[in-house]
């Protein structure tokens, strides 16, 4: 009778555990590491199912300075992201890919390059704002399969549009800055009518 006792017991210590682990894990937050040579914190993990999360400015009084790849990847409760008042500068591969119902992002002026697929399928999306970044570079495939985009704001410092960039996107028109080049294969797969170059001093 003692040892069934202590056997039910365990089990049920057992069971609140799991329990516990699992609420926990679902209750809507953000996880950070810190980078020693950045002298701020990356964001590495996303929990729960939220339709945003609260980016602070600081974390542990340093700045949110950057994020690892495929942070929220297939979240498919998030609908709006505000970054701005980070210092990130990269977007990584596949940050916010499948996230199929993200409507609205609000990106960082810090922000420099946004790496391959960080927005794929991303099919809610209508339309995003880079005009106030830094941007230099997007990679390939960054908005492949946003069937929703419209439209792009792209700033005079972007250098570099990769291949398959706009894929299966509704975008009929872009502005460029004069300094833009357009790899292989940048434009196919969406019907851009017009394309205005900026002359850039």
């Amino acid at each position: 009778m003692k040892n069934k006792i202590i056997i039910i017991t365990t089990l049920s210590l057992i069971a609140i555990g799991l329990l516990t682990l699992i609420l926990f894990n679902e209750i809507p937050r953000l996880s950070f590491r810190y980078d020693e040579t950045l002298d701020g914190y990356f964001i590495t993990h996303c929990y729960g199912n939220s339709s945003t999360y609260e980016i602070p400015e600081t974390y542990k009084n340093k700045k949110i300075v950057g994020m690892d790849r495929e942070v929220f990847r297939d979240n498919k409760s998030l609908k709006t992201l505000d970054l701005s008042m980070t210092e990130i500068v990269e977007i990584p591969l596949a940050t916010f890919s499948n996230c199929s119902n993200l409507e609205s992002i609000i990106l960082p002026s810090s922000l420099t390059y946004i790496a391959n697929n960080a927005f794929y399928r991303c099919e809610s999306l209508e339309n995003i704002n880079l005009a106030e970044t830094n941007l230099t570079i997007l990679a390939g495939s960054v908005f492949y399969g946003c069937t929703s985009l419209n439209e792009v704001y792209l700033p005079d410092t972007l250098t570099e549009i990769g291949s398959y960039c706009f894929y299966n996107t509704n975008i009929e028109s872009l502005s460029l800055s004069s300094n833009t080049r357009l790899l292989d294969n940048a434009l196919t797969g969406v019907n851009i009518e017009n394309i205005i170059y900026r002359e850039v001093n």
